[in-house]
């Protein structure tokens, strides 16, 4: 059986030079990228706005590591969360990045307003003090 590599075709909309062919299809890019009008107006009011929300920022709905780290290192070890298999080890074992993404993680919760039904369950396990 012979290999057959399909051929490329030699010209595309009427143009045959590579030169030319390569300049039609920066001509296209340039109109797909730059389809889109705007004024110099609006693109000040977009940017100042963004800056009066950075702004206007709450530090005090903001999470800090230090914050998370301390909450990690009083776990106990060898807990559970009896749902989905988490165990604190998971915690306390990780990298200070995890820590990080915890601290964002809960920060955005706290932004935003909204926890995912996941994080709302809890489990209670009764341990038993006499047998």
């Amino acid at each position: 059986m012979r290999n057959r590599r399909q051929q490329c075709s030699s010209s595309v909309d009427g143009s045959t030079n590579p030169d030319d062919i390569a300049e039609l299809f920066a001509d296209k890019y340039k109109d797909l990228y730059t389809w889109i009008n705007y004024g110099v107006t609006e693109m000040d009011q977009i940017r100042c706005s963004i800056e009066e929300s950075i702004i206007a920022y709450d530090q005090t709905c903001s999470i800090a590591v230090s914050q998370v780290f301390d909450a990690v290192c009083r776990l106990k070890p060898h807990k559970s969360d009896g749902n989905i298999g988490l165990s604190s080890a998971y915690l306390l074992h990780a990298c200070s990045d995890l820590c990080e993404h915890v601290a964002l993680l809960f920060s955005g919760l706290l932004i935003h307003g909204y926890v995912p039904e996941m994080i709302l369950c809890s489990t209670v396990i009764a341990i038993s003090k006499r047998k």
